[in-house]
C-alpha cells in the first residue's frame, strides 16, 4: 500500500519478469494518505481551496516579486541571459539558505560559521514563502505566516528595487 515499497518494487520485478503473458501490479492506497484533514475522504480530490491556498498563493506572488526585483538588479548591469542565469541562482539558493544557515552553524570552522551566516543576511529567504504544505493538508497558518513574510518580501524587494535604479542611472549608453 501507501508505505510498502519494498513490496511494491519486488511486485514490479515479477512483472518484469514475466515474458510470456501482460501483467497488472495492483498497490492498494488510501485517499488523501498523510494528510490528517483529509485522510480517507473524498475531499481528498476535488475539494474547493480554502483560506490557507489563498495565503499560499499570495505569498508565492511576493516570492515573485522578490525574484523578479532580482532579475532586474541583474538586468541593470548585464546581459538578459546572464541576468537569468544569476537569477535562477538566487532563486535556487534562496530556496535553500535555511539549509545553509543551519549546515554553517553546525561546522567547526568560525569562517563558515561567519560566511553561512552573512550569506543567509544577503541572501532572500525565499523558504519564508513556501505555505505550500499547510495548504495541500489543510492545517491553520496564522495571520503571522502572512503578513510577517508578506513585509519582509516588500522591504527585501524595494531595497533591491533601489539598489537596481541606483545601478541603472550610473549607465552610460553611448
Amino acid at each position: 500500500g501507501n508505505t510498502d515499497l519494498a513490496g511494491m518494487a519486488a511486485a514490479i520485478e515479477v512483472a518484469f519478469a514475466e515474458r510470456e503473458r501482460p501483467t497488472l501490479v495492483i498497490v492498494r492506497t488510501t485517499i488523501g494518505f498523510g494528510s490528517p484533514n483529509k485522510q480517507d475522504t473524498a475531499e481528498a480530490h476535488g475539494a474547493p481551496l480554502g483560506a490557507g491556498h489563498a495565503v499560499a498563493f499570495a505569498l508565492l506572488g511576493v516570492e515573485l516579486a522578490v525574484v523578479v526585483a532580482i532579475a532586474t538588479l541583474f538586468s541593470a548591469f548585464t546581459t538578459p541571459l546572464l541576468a537569468t542565469l544569476f537569477a535562477g541562482g538566487v532563486w535556487i539558493v534562496g530556496n535553500l539558505t535555511r539549509s545553509l544557515r543551519d549546515l554553517g552553524a553546525e561546522s567547526g570552522v568560525g569562517f563558515v560559521r561567519q560566511l553561512t551566516s552573512l550569506m543567509y543576511g544577503v541572501l532572500p529567504d525565499l523558504a519564508s514563502f513556501n505555505l505550500s504544505l499547510e495548504a495541500a493538508h489543510g492545517l491553520p497558518v496564522a495571520a503571522s505566516d502572512l503578513w510577517l513574510p508578506a513585509l519582509y518580501g516588500s522591504a527585501y524587494t524595494a531595497i533591491v528595487l533601489v539598489c537596481a535604479v541606483s545601478i541603472f542611472e550610473r549607465r552610460d549608453f553611448k
